[in-house]
Formats: C-alpha cells, structure tokens, sequence
C-alpha cells in the first residue's frame, strides 16, 4: 500500500475509519512487541480486537481473540456470538458457536438462544441437527 501508487503512499497521515485509539495501539503493540492484550482489554474490547484483526490480516491475534471468547460461551449468549463470528468472518469460532448449539440445543432454546437469531444462522442450525439425527439414526439401524 505504501510502496504502490496510492494516495497513502503520498500521505503522512493514513485514515484507519472505525479504528479506536485504544484497539490500534493494541495491535500495535501485539505486532511489534508480541505483547498480548491484557485480560482487562479482552473482557472489553475483544470482539472490537478481533474485528480489527481480521481486517488488518493479523491471524494469529484474530485466533486469540477467537479462543477467548470460545470461552466465554454459554446457552445464553451462544446466539449472538455465531452472529458476531459470522460477521467477522471469524471462522474457527463460528464453526465452535454451531457445535456448541447443537451439543445443547434443548438447554440454549431454554433460554431463548436461539429466538433472536438471524434466518440464515437458524436454517443452517437447524438443517445440521436434522443431518446430525438423520445420521445418528441412519447408524443405529
């Protein structure tokens, strides 16, 4: 970007729009010092670090940030977090929220995980745990 002929290559100041101060020098100091957020930074600002990460390409912090909040799963917020990895494209914890879903199915409905989930997240749920019975089924047979 900076050795191509691109306005950011003429330019002293490069415009990181919905980077906050706070999760750049985060990223920052990951990259430079191999210095890890801090427990206090992940419990508040890691779906923001991971958002960054991915945007960025910074892998190995999109990972860390991925496997706390595998973490933090739970029946009640196993919904919004395969939404959020969803839109951050995060993979790994994608794949982690849908089995998670699916390991606890009747406990996450019991708290209402699954009402607010977006149509697209809840048909792919709900034709793996149709796949996954069919399976179990079809093998006991």
């Amino acid at each position: 970007m900076f050795s191509l002929p691109l306005t950011e290559a003429r330019s002293r100041c490069i415009e990181l729009p919905g980077v906050t101060l706070d999760v750049f020098r985060i990223i920052v100091r990951y990259l430079y010092l191999n210095e890890r957020p801090g427990l206090a930074d992940m419990r508040s600002k890691c779906l923001d670090i991971l958002q960054q990460a991915q945007m960025m390409g910074v892998i190995s912090l999109s990972l860390l940030c991925q496997r706390y909040l595998e973490g933090l799963l739970k029946p009640s917020n196993a919904a919004a977090m395969l939404e959020a990895a969803d839109y951050h494209q995060a993979t790994p914890l994608r794949r982690v929220c849908v089995q998670y879903i699916l390991d606890r199915f009747t406990t996450v409905c019991d708290n209402f995980g699954l009402s607010m989930l977006r149509a697209d997240l809840l048909r792919e749920v709900m034709q793996r745990r149709a796949q996954g019975k069919t399976g179990a089924s079809a093998g006991s047979a």
